[in-house]
Parts: structure tokens; C-alpha cells; sequence
């Protein structure tokens, strides 16, 4: 038997996370427990009907293509780490649970040279860059805040982590990418954090970090032990440190800001 069921019978979740191209986050929740799931892209959002494991739905697709099936653990949830190539970047996905023959939401995968962290939205905090930084990669520019410094950016959060769940982070009460500092370093501008920190110190060359090497937290250098975060300072990583998760591999950096 083909169930029938519209775009509009939602229950499966679907949250795209991560770098494109690189490694891309996938998380399902809400599935029915213990139950395949059937990913499916688009180039472009829509309302294309699909036919597919006994299911036929209306997705949110533009000529939708049945991708990976795999299956949810018994809570309903799933996780998928894909290494995805440039094609990918910017294509829509759902989840279609196969049991029940319902659709998740159509997601973005990020663009091209983007990387979507943590939802961090529930305290205030806006997403405004992210990178995925490998070994001896060259993904995160000079400028890399530079997206960050819009006149109602004063406040930044800066996140460090191995993955949505494995971060750590720094609140900053003014916007160095946008009015740089006032001394080398600069003290008492970190007002809260996710871990116990002490120096409270942000160094950048030139008192700017878009210029060349910064330092948060703390002023020392490439040690994945050390609580602090250096950026661009010719490190394995170059956003080495990471605020002392001792990570020793690849790792993203996101910037969050808030008025």
C-alpha cells in the first residue's frame, strides 16, 4: 500500500549544520523510534511530489532526489556527518520518515565557504560567520570577522568546538572586529563564558584582529592545552587552542553578535 501524505504533515525534524564543502552536519529528532529514514535534496525549494520507500509526498522540493536511507536509533534521532564537495553547497534537504510517511521541513546546506553553528538565538545571539578550519587548511581569511561588524553588532560571542555539541565559547562586551582595541592587551572585556577562565585579556597585532594574529582570553601561543583562542598566529589550525579542549583535529570557528 502508498500512503498519501502533503508537505504539511510535519513531525520529523531536520537540522543542517556544519561547512559545505567539508564536513556537514545532519541531525534528525523526532522520528518514530527504530525507523528508516530517506534523505532527499533539491536544488531548489518547491512542491514536487516524490514516490519512494511506499510514501507518496508532496515534499518542499524542486525535483526531489531520494538520497541516504538510514535508520533512527531508538529515541527517533540520527546523526550523519557527510563530507559533502562544492555541488552540494546551497541544495535543500528533507527527512521522510518511513513509517509514518512524514516530512521534515526543507533545510538549507550552507553555502560555499559557510558554516552554520549552534542555534544560540534563545539568548539573544545571531549567527553572523562560521568556518570549518582543517590541518594546514587555509579556510578562515585575514578578515575574518568582517561580516560580524555591522553598526548593531556590539556585543560578540566567539565559539570554538569539534562539533554542535563539543564547544566551547567567550562573550565579549564590545566588538573588536568593528572598533578594534584599545591597548595590547585589552582587559575585562569578556564577561561570561561556558568554562572557568581568569586572564580576561584579548590581544590583536595593530590592536585590530583583522589585521594579523589575535588572542583571546589569554596571550599564549599554538598549545591545543591552553585556555585561550589564537587566529591566524601560523598554528596547525588556525583557529588553534580552541579554549583548551585539546581537540588535536579539525574544528570550527563561529561568531555570534548581538546588539
Amino acid at each position: 500500500m502508498v500512503m498519501l501524505i502533503s508537505a504539511f504533515a510535519l513531525a520529523i525534524v531536520l537540522d543542517v549544520a556544519g561547512g559545505c564543502p567539508g564536513k556537514t552536519l545532519l541531525t534528525v529528532t523526532s522520528a518514530t523510534p527504530s525507523a528508516d529514514v530517506r534523505l532527499l535534496s533539491g536544488t531548489t525549494t518547491g512542491g514536487d511530489v516524490i514516490v519512494v520507500d511506499g510514501c507518496t509526498v508532496t515534499t518542499g522540493l524542486a525535483s526531489p532526489v531520494a538520497r541516504k536511507l538510514a535508520a533512527a536509533d531508538a529515541s527517533g534521532n540520527l546523526n550523519m556527518s557527510p563530507t559533502l564537495g562544492a555541488g552540494a553547497c546551497g541544495m535543500f534537504m528533507q527527512a521522510l520518515d518511513v513509517t509514518t510517511c512524514t516530512l521534515s521541513a526543507a533545510s538549507q546546506i550552507p553555502l560555499a565557504g559557510q558554516s552554520v553553528g549552534p542555534d544560540m538565538t534563545a539568548d539573544g545571539w545571531t549567527q553572523c560567520q562560521g568556518y570549518y578550519d582543517t590541518a594546514g587548511g587555509v579556510e578562515i581569511p585575514t578578515a575574518w570577522g568582517a561580516d560580524c561588524a555591522g553598526p548593531s553588532d556590539n556585543e560578540v560571542r566567539v565559539v570554538c568546538g569539534r562539533d554542535l555539541s563539543t564547544y566551547r565559547y567567550i562573550d565579549v562586551s564590545k566588538n573588536p572586529f568593528r572598533d578594534g582595541l584599545v591597548a595590547y592587551p585589552e582587559t575585562g572585556l569578556i564577561y561570561n563564558a561556558n568554562f572557568a577562565y581568569a586572564e580576561n585579556q584579548i590581544y590583536a597585532t595593530g590592536n585590530h584582529p583583522h589585521v594579523a594574529v589575535s588572542w583571546w582570553q589569554n596571550g599564549n601561543g599554538c598549545s591545543e592545552t591552553s585556555l585561550n583562542l589564537t587566529v591566524n598566529n601560523g598554528c596547525t589550525w588556525e583557529a588553534s587552542n580552541c579554549f583548551g579542549q585539546n581537540l588535536a583535529g579539525d574544528r570550527y570557528l563561529w561568531i555570534y553578535t548581538k546588539p
